[in-house]
């Protein structure tokens, strides 16, 4: 049977239709638990993510044990990928208590009584919000102003494209931001691109290389050598830009923010 390893969330086209359940491992293995997911796939499929742990695809009617002794056969695997993800943790902690990640850098959330939108201080590194009592619209108004800022970032990089002669389009194309839990961005079929909010706390370097993956699946609607061969057109350096996107996985998990006491307030 051919084995198929999927590490990258943000590149993984999930199955439609699939049957899920949680198995327990035994307490020696460093994850408590597997996700054995069913699907019309024809093929075993391995992968470890920051968001959904460690997930086993199968095809229709695979049973239970011969699931797990496929993964334990792979423990190795599952071991070094799980040791790859607790470094890149601790290569990329969350920010200081009070700091957020904006642009790839370190922000001070800092309140103020005379504002009344957040916005940006770029010389002191700065995020600035108005002080208010409700810290529940405090943090709103922070994710609305990182979503203009990286709604503005991508539109330049979309425009970049565009100049680069390899567009795919004559236009820029339209696209959601939104909060997701597994992915950096997608593209369906009919051409509707969608962008993760987290991308916000990751520099232009990382957001450049998202946005050409999703643009190239304008006319590749998979993850073949065709696929690539456009992607390479527009990001000529992809392999070490998806590497890079691919450290800051759990960005996905944690988040980009820290914030202060006094915002962690009703539910923070």
């Amino acid at each position: 049977m051919t084995l198929r390893y999927y590490l990258d969330e943000a590149m993984h086209l999930r199955a439609m239709n699939s049957l899920e359940k949680t198995i327990r491992l035994p307490e020696d293995w460093p994850i408590s638990s597997l996700r054995m997911v069913h699907s019309n796939r024809k093929t075993m499929g391995l992968r470890f993510s920051a968001h959904s742990g460690l997930e086993v695809r199968c095809p229709e009617g695979f049973s239970e044990s011969s699931a797990l002794a496929f993964v334990h056969s792979k423990k190795n695997w599952v071991l070094r990928q799980k040791h790859r993800f607790d470094s890149q943790s601790q290569r990329f902690p969350l920010p200081p208590q009070g700091f957020a990640w904006c642009r790839g850098e370190t922000y001070a959330l800092r309140g103020t009584e005379n504002r009344l939108e957040a916005g940006v201080d770029s010389t002191r590194k700065e995020i600035v919000y108005m002080k208010i009592a409700d810290p529940q619209i405090c943090r709103k108004r922070v994710f609305l102003w990182l979503k203009a800022d990286l709604d503005a970032r991508i539109a330049q990089e979309l425009r970049q494209i565009q100049a680069s002669g390899f567009a795919p389009f004559s236009e820029l194309p339209k696209y959601q931001i939104r909060s997701m839990k597994s992915r950096w961005g997608s593209c369906s079929r009919n051409g509707s691109m969608r962008f993760n909010l987290a991308l916000a706390h990751l520099n232009d370097a990382c957001l450049r290389y998202v946005v050409c993956h999703e643009v190239a699946h304008l006319v590749h609607f998979h993850h073949g050598p065709a696929f690539h061969a456009f992607l390479e057109l527009l990001h000529p350096d992809e392999k070490r830009g998806g590497t890079a996107v691919q450290q800051h996985a759990h960005v996905l998990v944690n988040g980009g923010v820290n914030w202060p006491n006094e915002m962690k307030k009703a539910g923070a």
